[in-house]
């Protein structure tokens, strides 16, 4: 069944709920928002999310996913940090990764909660049943947690029930590791603010150092928009001096991607948004 591409975020920023086709698959996504959350603009949907999802799908969506694990083997991880209406997280969930979307607990308690769980029933079945370009069929699994940029990484606790940080009483179960090493890290429209810049690089840089397989780190994707430019400029900056390699992804490119999935968007549609791929290069430890 073909769905009409999505509307730009900036268009439905006022929907209670969205029903959002995640093209070029058959699934509907409901995704929940809400414009009263305080002191946060994750509980609306933007557009960074939008376009680093297609950029996904298209980067991953033509390698076979690996079966689901057995004993002694994994699916590749991903961790997706301020997952808002946790867009990004269902696409990772659905190219088959195992994903983690943090967010702070008020995004949580509001919206990437209640849409992680309230959507998984419906990705699981498209996943025992698509096999969309060459894709081998079955999905990852999701796991929400609370991440507090603010928090040092040395008091972090990958083993809450809840929360990563802040640290919390309550334990997962033995059998469940939410923790690195990660293959993929993923942040959408959080570089918006300049207090925030630091404390989300130092906790990039710790995943990606927590992560490190020999000398090869995880790719980190991070989509913005330059609502702000010096904001970018300064989180672009600070991410070379913390040992980042950073590469933006062309218009073109993403332009690409859009095309392909039949995103008819107009170049205003998405004016400003773009996704850069960053690499940490070990210096600065």
């Amino acid at each position: 069944m073909s769905h009409a591409p999505p509307l730009p975020a900036h268009e439905t920023k006022n929907e209670p709920i969205l029903y959002y086709p995640v093209l070029p698959t058959s699934l509907v996504l409901e995704l929940k928002q809400s414009d009263t959350t305080q002191n946060t603009t994750g509980s609306t949907l933007w557009l960074g999310a939008q376009i680093l999802a297609v950029y996904l799908f298209d980067l991953y969506g033509s390698k076979p996913r690996p079966p689901a694990p057995t004993e002694g083997s994994r699916r590749p991880r991903a961790i997706d940090l301020g997952a808002g209406v946790g867009l990004t997280a269902h696409v990772m969930t659905m190219l088959g990764f195992d994903v983690v979307a943090t967010d702070l607990k008020v995004v949580i308690d509001t919206v990437l909660g209640r849409n992680m769980e309230g959507n998984s029933g419906c990705v699981k079945a498209w996943g025992d049943e698509a096999d969309v370009g060459g894709v081998a069929k079955g999905c990852g699994d999701a796991t929400v947690r609370e991440l507090d940029w603010f928090v040092d990484p040395d008091e972090w606790d990958w083993s809450g029930a809840r929360s990563i940080a802040p640290r919390e009483g309550s334990k997962t179960d033995n059998d469940i590791i939410i923790g690195p090493s990660f293959d993929l890290i993923v942040t959408a429209d959080t570089l918006y603010r300049q207090d925030l810049v630091a404390p989300l690089l130092r906790t990039i840089k710790a995943i990606s150092i927590q992560s490190r397989k020999g000398k090869r780190f995880p790719p980190v994707f991070v989509a913005l928009e330059r609502r702000d430019p010096e904001v970018i400029e300064r989180a672009l900056e600070l991410a070379k001096e913390e040992g980042f390699g950073c590469k933006k992804i062309t218009d073109g490119k993403v332009r690409k991607c859009l095309d392909a999935v039949g995103f008819k968007w107009d170049k205003e549609d998405w004016e400003g948004v773009e996704i850069w791929r960053w690499i940490y290069k070990g210096a600065g430890e």
